[in-house]
């Protein structure tokens, strides 16, 4: 992934101290001279994350004319062992329309 910044939004809540409080929990040794660096880093994701957030979802409208669904299956509760499962299994093959 790129990541394009230029700036830090001056709202960001990714603070220089939540660096090192995340590199001590991971037990990650970092250079005094880059916390700076990776507390930008942070900001610009937490910066792209939030853009991202207020983007509107898309949901694909799927063509079930040209490319039909057939053999659906959903795991009968014999088939789960974890609970309820969330997987389908089904055959898209493209129609000749």
């Amino acid at each position: 992934m790129s990541v394009l910044f230029t700036s830090i939004s001056p709202d960001n809540p990714v603070k220089k101290d939540d660096v090192q409080n995340l590199l001590d929990k991971l037990g990650v040794v970092l250079d005094p001279k880059e916390v700076g660096d990776f507390h930008i880093l942070l900001a610009a994701v937490h910066d792209c994350a939030a853009q991202i957030q207020q983007l509107l979802d898309y949901q694909p409208k799927p063509d079930r004319v040209r490319y039909p669904r057939k053999g659906i299956h959903r795991p009968s509760k014999k088939e789960q062992f974890l609970g309820q499962a969330w997987a389908h299994t089904f055959l898209i093959r493209v129609s000749r329309v």
